[in-house]
């Protein structure tokens, strides 16, 4: 029996060998005489120093069989390499270690012969990235080397002289690069821009001028007068060869010092490309254009040019808080709510935290109300902290800023802390109505 055990592992006919740690749990598979394999199923228990056996299969023996045979000879053999494996596993991770640490310290001939300078150029459309392979030269520097082509990263693996970093920057700028433009743009691009500085081999131009990076600076919109009307003019700073750069935040790049820096400005970078984009206004729409344009870009107070029909108010607005009764839902009766207001002169504005500046048109000119943010933001904070919620009203009153005391049945109790502040709020300067 144990020769034809012996003969069945050697032709391989234990198929299938499954087992647990302590071995109390032991499945196989062994080919037979018959069209299907023999299932086995053994458990080894440990007793008072000597080894129990319990086994079955699926033979017509049923068990001490030399199916079960050839199975514990393969577990043996296979039991011995594995322990052997546990054994020698902590040192071979050692020299697994020291092995990997030695190869990436060890210096590349060919990337250390050969690299990629990231060289920026600033066109109409942006700011644009030009990747060239170079050289490294023995005395410092690098060679002219050769433009990259949209078709030299088109392999899965990097070529050999290229480092894995600089390949990985490279296919993400081409995936996002896809009209072959070389643009710098968005939130990827802003990102990808802080690492190719990181490289320390960022440039800006053939001339491969160093670049650094500045503190932010501001942003300025004037108009200029022109024959046939204004145009909207950007300014960065005091300098006028700053020029913007598109990226999520707006960057600026200084194409005479080589500075690169943020835009302070709450523009994003695709706003600002669209304002470098606006044609000239003729003089006869400067006032209808210049609403419509404030109210494309709420974020940005706009200067007024010289010409329009209209007026900017800068004054400090008084909070009104008008106590009322409308109706919250349709066909349902009217609750008590309270309207937040604010006075900026002759002028009566509901909360607005978005816009910068707001247009009221009368018959002979266009008002421009500089928001007061702050004003505005402390008289929400007020209502908010007496218990108060914001709630929508029914058109045509979905423009007023309403608040109540919440959904659910009326409780006048929720809302005695208000009451209670009126006359604080009117010793503030608040008109309540």
């Amino acid at each position: 029996t144990v020769h034809r055990a012996r003969a069945y592992l050697q032709a391989g006919k234990v198929l299938k060998l499954e087992y647990n740690d302590d071995l109390s749990q032991i499945s196989a598979q062994v080919w037979g005489a018959g069209f299907a394999p023999y299932r086995q199923k053994i458990s080894l228990r440990e007793q008072q120093g000597q080894w129990q056996l319990e086994d079955s299969c699926s033979c017509p023996v049923g068990g001490r069989c030399k199916h079960v045979l050839a199975v514990l000879l393969r577990l043996k053999r296979d039991y011995a390499q594995q322990q052997l494996r546990i054994k020698q596993m902590p040192l071979l991770q050692l020299d697994n270690w020291f092995a990997e640490v030695a190869r990436v310290r060890e210096p590349d001939a060919a990337s250390s012969e050969e690299s990629v300078l990231y060289l920026l150029s600033y066109g109409q459309s942006g700011l644009q990235l030009y990747p060239r392979r170079v050289k490294v030269l023995k005395k410092g520097g690098y060679s002219k080397g050769q433009p990259l082509g949209k078709y030299d990263l088109v392999a899965p693996q990097p070529p050999s002289w290229l480092a894995e970093e600089d390949y990985r920057l490279l296919s993400l700028f081409r995936s996002h690069n896809q009209q072959d433009q070389h643009l710098l743009e968005g939130r990827w691009g802003y990102e990808l821009l802080q690492a190719f500085l990181a490289t320390g081999r960022c440039y800006f131009g053939e001339a491969r001028q160093p670049l650094s990076w500045q503190d932010a600076r501001p942003l300025q919109l004037n108009w200029q007068a022109e024959a046939n009307g204004q145009r909207l003019q950007l300014q960065i700073g005091d300098d006028d060869a700053n020029q913007p750069i598109f990226t999520e935040p707006a960057c600026f790049i200084n194409t005479d010092h080589y500075e690169l820096g943020p835009v302070d400005t709450a523009l994003t970078g695709r706003e600002l490309k669209l304002l470098t984009k606006m044609p000239l206004i003729p003089a006869a729409q400067l006032t209808q254009r210049l609403g419509q344009l404030q109210k494309l870009f709420p974020a940005v107070t706009l200067p007024l040019p010289e010409g329009a029909a209209a007026s900017q108010l800068d004054v400090a607005p008084v909070p009104v808080l008008a106590l009322q009764m409308r109706v919250q839902q349709p066909k349902m009766p009217a609750r008590p709510v309270a309207i937040l207001a604010f006075d900026y002169g002759a002028h009566r504005l509901p909360l607005n935290l978005q816009q910068r500046q707001t247009e009221i048109v009368t018959a002979a000119q266009s008002i421009f109300v500089l928001r007061q943010r702050g004003v505005e933001v402390a008289a929400l904070e007020q209502l908010l902290a007496l218990g108060l919620f914001s709630c929508e009203l029914p058109a045509p009153a979905n423009t007023l800023s309403a608040f109540s005391i919440g959904e659910g049945p009326d409780n006048p109790e929720l809302w005695q802390p208000l009451l209670e502040a009126l006359p604080e709020l009117r010793q503030q300067g608040w008109r309540i109505e």
